[in-house]
């Protein structure tokens, strides 16, 4: 969905509805939050979204629009995964862990 069309500010406007405002967040880094970012595509589940700042937000932005993932070989066999995306599961896993 593009930043700006009228079915973007509904999706974002239920979830401020919903969960309130993203800066009563905080973003996963640490920071407050500023930003609600939809986290798999799917616009119309507002438990699709997570409060980020704006420099996660930008790079989220940024990496899920990149065509070409840089890839890394596991250790346990052929399988390969993006190194960001990687790090973006390890570091919610952390933020699970430290949350309880």
């Amino acid at each position: 969905m593009m930043s700006g069309t009228s079915e973007y500010v509904q999706a974002h406007r239920a979830v401020y509805r919903a969960r309130g405002k993203a800066a009563e967040h905080q973003c996963p880094c640490g920071k407050q939050a500023q930003h609600w970012a939809n986290i798999t595509g799917a616009y119309e589940d507002i438990n699709d979204y997570e409060a980020l700042c704006v420099s996660c937000h930008r790079i989220r932005d940024r990496h899920d629009s990149v065509q070409d993932h840089q890839y890394e070989a596991q250790a346990n066999g052929n399988q390969e995964q993006c190194r960001t995306c990687h790090n973006r599961r390890q570091l919610a896993r952390y933020h699970e862990r430290q949350n309880g």
